[in-house]
């Protein structure tokens, strides 16, 4: 039932905004009484939240994988495209947790009770600044990035920037940007080379 509840709401949200969605609406959808609902979740902010979370863990599951490959900048290239896979994938659960996740804070999270936050190793933020920063160690950045922090929060503006358009533009607006002259991912890895050969000091053979 707490699944089916998700599923409605998160549904609803892509259709028609994050303002539109209420409990009741979530009930009618799933043709249950507003009471169920809320032996589930005591409200909106519950809900949205507990679904922004679980999208999460869904991410950072997708990438695991990447902690096996031993060079760092390899390991950043593969885990930026398993991140860009996983977005246009899901797309409503991409929109989910990258609009309303970051507006509540940590302390918020922990007294709501119902979820729990991600520790380091399963939060996907976390994953490329670890990436970012062995590299730097490494002395495979170049001498002027000493912040590993503004690499890794460059790169994931970038990261979010291309998924954002990939799931949000509608067909016409693709043609008339010439979207349609390169598949997705050839355009993630043009991006990967463009943010390698600026900060890294020689870029990884790539396979």
């Amino acid at each position: 039932m707490r699944n089916r509840i998700m599923d409605a709401a998160r549904e609803m949200f892509a259709q028609s905004g994050y303002d539109a969605v209420t409990l009741r609406g979530v009930a009618r959808k799933i043709q249950y009484s507003p009471a169920t609902i809320y032996q589930y979740f005591p409200d909106k902010k519950s809900l949205i939240l507990e679904i922004c979370l679980a999208d999460y863990a869904s991410l950072t599951q997708a990438l695991a994988r990447c902690n096996e490959i031993e060079n760092p900048m390899e390991r950043l290239r593969e885990m930026a495209w398993s991140y860009a896979e996983w977005g246009v994938t899901h797309p409503n659960h991409y929109r989910m947790f990258t609009q309303h996740l970051l507006q509540y804070n940590i302390e918020e999270i922990g007294e709501a009770g119902f979820v729990r936050h991600l520790p380091p190793e399963e939060d996907a933020s976390s994953f490329l600044l670890s990436c970012v920063e062995e590299a730097l160690s490494a002395g495979m950045l170049k001498p002027r990035y000493t912040d590993g922090q503004l690499v890794a929060a460059t790169m994931w503006a970038a990261l979010h920037g291309i998924v954002s358009l990939e799931i949000n533009m509608d067909a016409a607006r693709r043609r008339s940007l010439g979207f349609t002259a390169a598949v997705f991912k050839t355009r993630v890895e043009a991006m990967l080379d463009v943010l390698t050969q600026a900060y890294f000091v020689k870029p990884a053979n790539r396979t």
